[in-house]
């Protein structure tokens, strides 16, 4: 009886909206630094800033963390010294995770790889490297133990601490309406969105849910 008088209250799932084809197109393009081209989607026609460096910066880390199905908390808890370029891939050792401690993870680090896989034929990768490496130098990044650093509010430059989830988000967000991307295929999405395309994607190709596990992501939508 008295189990009866007292309301059950169940919080549905909630799944990341995975990112349109047309988000993953301009991550890569705005990264590696393609012109726009005039026309009804550039900022010009449509009143928008126009793109500025840095934001070839957020871009290409955001397109990283699609290739490795990472968190934003594994992004910032990642040393840029433990970069690791190879031929075919983009590889750092997260010295911690959400599900993984410190003191774990120097016995057995925690590897996010991305291979240098290009759905537009642009090689993002290469300005972000190049970034990397002009940060690595400053005296104030020698020690960075994040991949994302705040950026100024005059957005032109960054400071040296770790970027906050919202800001950032906020950050990429501009960005993307500086390439002319229609709000409402981004307005929605979260970091935890970039996470699930690529095990999305393997979804929808009929790929099982074993072989995706190998993706980066165990707690992966469509399961």
């Amino acid at each position: 009886m008295e189990t009866g008088l007292t309301p059950a209250v169940v919080q549905p799932a909630r799944k990341a909206k995975v990112p349109p084809k047309e988000v993953i197109w301009a991550l890569e393009e705005g990264a590696a630094g393609v012109p726009l081209l005039p026309g009804a989607n550039s900022p010009q026609e449509k009143g928008a800033y126009a793109p500025r460096e840095l934001d070839t910066f957020i871009l290409g880390i955001v397109r990283y963390q699609v290739g490795c199905s990472a968190r934003f908390n594994d992004l910032q808890h990642t040393a840029p010294s433990t970069l690791k370029h190879t031929t075919t891939t983009l590889e750092f050792s997260a010295w911690q995770t959400k599900t993984v401690s410190a003191a774990r993870i120097r016995k057995h680090p925690a590897p996010l790889i991305c291979p240098k896989y290009s759905f537009t034929g642009h090689a993002w990768w290469q300005p972000l490297l190049t970034w990397w490496t002009r940060l690595s130098k400053h005296p104030s990044f020698e020690e960075s133990d994040y991949l994302i650093p705040t950026i100024s509010k005059d957005g032109m430059g960054f400071i040296a601490r770790p970027g906050q989830a919202d800001r950032t988000l906020r950050w990429l967000k501009d960005a993307l309406g500086r390439r002319g991307v229609p709000p409402e295929l981004f307005q929605d999405l979260t970091w935890h969105s970039f996470r699930v395309f690529i095990p999305d994607c393997a979804f929808q190709l009929g790929i099982s849910r074993d072989q995706r596990r190998y993706l980066g992501l165990d707690d992966r939508i469509n399961s």
